[in-house]
């Protein structure tokens, strides 16, 4: 329980000093993130590692919140909440801090550092490839029958239109614009 609030904690503190100096001002999106960073990476661990290494995994947690959210900003890859850094990128950090920052004692498993850390990165590889591979069969069979990408003029006018009919006076405006 120690472990789980310490990371969480300071995960949520180290996401808002990583947006402090990237962005020059704390971002509460990023505090945020950071704190289900920090949850998320010491979840694989938490029953293994020391308080000070949760600390540790919390904080390398939140600060890969924010900055993998500036490699999908990069790469151009919408992820409008923060998802995908601070689950995949914190959760494979953690997976990997078993073996990294862990006790071998209270693994069980009779390996050493570098023989579970291998055994961590191929946990995290099977899980990846299954995770993506039956998703991606998923929305392939989906998108078959009922195509999930929006036309290009709903994309135009934007999806809270074209889906919600919600209108906002800068569409409007937009829009009047286009006409003249």
């Amino acid at each position: 329980l120690l472990n789980t609030v310490l990371a969480g904690c300071v995960g949520g503190l180290a996401g808002h000093l990583t947006s402090k100096l990237l962005h020059g001002r704390g971002r509460v999106e990023m505090l945020l993130n950071g704190v289900v960073a920090g949850l998320v990476a010491i979840t694989a661990n938490c029953h293994v590692v020391s308080a000070p290494a949760a600390v540790l995994i919390g904080i390398i947690g939140g600060a890969l919140a924010v900055l993998g959210s500036q490699l999908l900003e990069r790469l151009e890859i919408d992820d409008v909440v923060g998802a995908i850094p601070a689950h995949l990128f914190a959760g494979i950090w953690g997976t990997l801090a078993v073996a990294l920052l862990g006790d071998s004692q209270a693994w069980g498993t009779g390996l050493d550092r570098g023989q579970q850390l291998l055994v961590q990165a191929a946990g995290v590889l099977a899980a990846g490839a299954y995770a993506f591979g039956l998703g991606y069969a998923i929305l392939w069979g989906i998108n078959r029958i009922y195509p999930l990408r929006v036309s290009a003029d709903d994309e135009r006018v934007g999806l809270n239109l074209s889906e919600h009919g919600a209108r906002s006076s800068m569409l409007d405006l937009i829009t009047a614009m286009e006409r003249h």
